[in-house]
């Protein structure tokens, strides 16, 4: 004991080092060893609980969101009107929305089986779910070639004719990379739909050719006995001419009316005439130049003197039926002219090009149009005065001819005097090919009577 009290902890521990060989720890020490060995262990152990908590926490966490997420979709599929099979990537049915079952439910025991999408679509053309029925081996052929085109990522539409009466607009297209949809939508009422407006379709083509028919045989028929009215009644002013006789006002002012209805009945005959060949015409569109066209449009036209047209030096080249042309130039200018309400006047034609289009102003210095009359003077038979001869006819068959044309027509508004008509017809060239040498840039134009 003294010696204990003498020596140092360190001076011990050598000696017992030497008479007893190294111990691997004091008494004390391996207390302390064993302390802080199973104080690490449960503080790894309580780690190690703690991660995994944490983790099992996370992915509870993430399945919940999934789970939301899968239900939200489900939800969704279900509240679609279509009849909807989710597959798997070896296309094996593994989800269906509620519109399948109510579209198809006598495929339920089928679907729960784990059917694949090619027996299913083979399956239809065999059992009479399809009104279009197959041999097995066609079947199988067309549901081989789906899936091929579904593995290729394509997606495949049909129609599909059920056995009851049905139709099914059909759709099979991937999803993602390793799923497959398969929709069927309900059209049988489209479907029934269309199918009227066809047969209408129809009807009214028939009936519209039945009309035509009847314009031009009634205009046929009428146009001899009006010439042969008209000769007539210059027969019977001849003959009163040459006996010396005189009518009296009353007998010579019935005649004139006779006379002037004669010339209304040959105006509307002619138009109509006119009217059925625009509807029957199946004219091929050409490119020429308005300009000559309308020379020749003016030449043969019966213009009073007293009356200018002037037209641009030159205007853009057109892509359409120079007759059609011919016609809605000749109504426009004798229109300009016949409704002027002075001896004199002015007519200008200007065109130019306007998004792949060629637009035409006729211009007269007349009294113009009310605004209220600027849409129905369109209509056929609409005329705003009695006082001048005509059908009626004219600018409905030019609106005619040039909607036909993908064109359009209309007056536009302008203050004062004068009226005028624009309307447009495709261009008969690119802007890039365009001859800059026939635009004249003093803007100089050309009188034609």
């Amino acid at each position: 004991t003294a010696i204990e009290t003498e020596l140092k902890p360190n001076d011990l521990a050598t000696l017992r080092e030497i008479w007893f060989g190294r111990p691997t720890q004091l008494p004390e020490q391996r207390l302390l060893f064993w302390a802080g060995a199973l104080g690490l262990a449960g503080l790894g152990a309580a780690a190690i609980a703690f991660a995994r908590s944490a983790k099992i926490q996370r992915k509870t966490r993430l399945l919940a969101q999934e789970r939301r997420e899968s239900q939200l979709l489900m939800d969704a599929l279900d509240g679609i009107e279509a009849a909807i099979v989710i597959y798997d990537e070896n296309f094996q049915a593994i989800h269906w929305n509620k519109g399948f079952l109510r579209t198809f439910p006598k495929m339920l025991k089928t679907l729960e089986m784990g059917v694949s999408l090619e027996n299913l679509i083979s399956a239809s053309y065999l059992n009479g779910t399809t009104a279009d029925r197959k041999s097995p081996e066609d079947a199988q052929l067309f549901a081989n070639d789906i899936v091929t085109k579904l593995l290729a990522g394509e997606t495949v539409y049909r129609m599909v004719y059920a056995a009851d009466g049905r139709v099914f607009e059909a759709r099979e297209f991937p999803v993602g990379p390793k799923h497959f949809a398969s929709v069927r939508v309900d059209v049988s009422r489209l479907n029934a739909q269309a199918d009227v407006i066809r047969t209408q379709k129809r009807d009214l083509e028939a009936a519209n050719r039945k009309l035509q028919m009847f314009a031009t045989l009634a205009a046929h028929d009428l146009k001899a006995p009006l010439v042969q009215q008209a000769n007539l009644l210059q027969f019977i002013t001849e003959d009163v001419e040459d006996n010396d006789d005189e009518l009296p006002n009353e007998v010579k002012d019935h005649l004139a009316m006779m006379e002037r209805l004669n010339t209304k009945m040959k105006t509307l005959v002619r138009d109509l005439l006119e009217h059925a060949r625009i509807d029957n015409a199946q004219v091929q569109p050409v490119a020429f130049s308005p300009t000559e066209k309308l020379a020749d449009i003016i030449d043969l036209a019966v213009i009073s003197k007293s009356f200018v047209v002037e037209v641009e030096s030159e205007l853009p080249v057109v892509m359409a039926s120079p007759t059609q042309f011919s016609t809605v130039m000749r109504n426009l200018i004798a229109n300009a002219i016949k409704h002027h309400d002075l001896p004199t006047g002015t007519v200008r034609i200007n065109g130019n090009l306007n998004d792949g289009m060629v637009e035409f102003r006729v211009t007269d210095d007349g009294p113009g149009i009310p605004e209220r009359y600027r849409d129905s003077i369109f209509e056929p038979f609409r005329r705003l005065s009695g006082d001048v001869d005509g059908s009626g006819l004219g600018l409905s068959m030019v609106r005619e001819i040039v909607e036909k044309w993908g064109g359009t027509i209309h007056v536009e508004a302008q203050s004062g005097r004068g009226s005028t008509f624009v309307f447009s017809a495709p261009s008969g060239c690119r802007a890039d090919e365009i001859d800059l040498s026939l635009i004249d840039p003093a803007g100089a134009r050309k009188s034609l009577h």
